[in-house]
């Protein structure tokens, strides 16, 4: 999967929440984050299918976007590609790193470090 940046994520987050949408379902759905133009969307919609993350098909005169990943997928390829790049693939280091900067209540944390102890690296 290729990386995505955080506006095709927004798009995504759309696709996922909505489901198939048009062009200008996926506007609507990112109002909030963003301010773009109609035609940006439709740009930017029409270099994720090409990247092969969403898919396209005609629905009458208009055309309808559908995420080809699901959520977790995406997920887990980020997780993956973070872990590898930051943390020379060792998940418990990332882990760990993670863990030191939350907000872990005391109970949580030994929790984690449970789990930690059971990673191979």
């Amino acid at each position: 999967m290729p990386k995505l940046s955080a506006r095709e994520w927004a798009l995504l987050e759309v696709l996922w929440e909505r489901g198939p949408s048009t062009g200008r379902d996926v506007l609507e759905g990112t109002a909030d984050q963003y301010n773009w133009a109609y035609n940006t969307v439709k740009t930017m919609l029409d270099r994720m299918v090409t990247k092969g993350v969403i898919g396209v098909r005609p629905v009458g005169r208009v055309r309808e976007y559908h995420a080809t990943l699901d959520r977790q997928q995406a997920r887990q390829n980020a997780w993956d590609r973070l872990v590898r790049k930051a943390f020379d693939g060792r998940a418990a280091t990332a882990l760990s790193f993670v863990a030191a900067r939350s907000d872990l209540t005391p109970e949580k944390r030994a929790a984690l470090e449970a789990l930690l102890e059971d990673l191979d690296d």
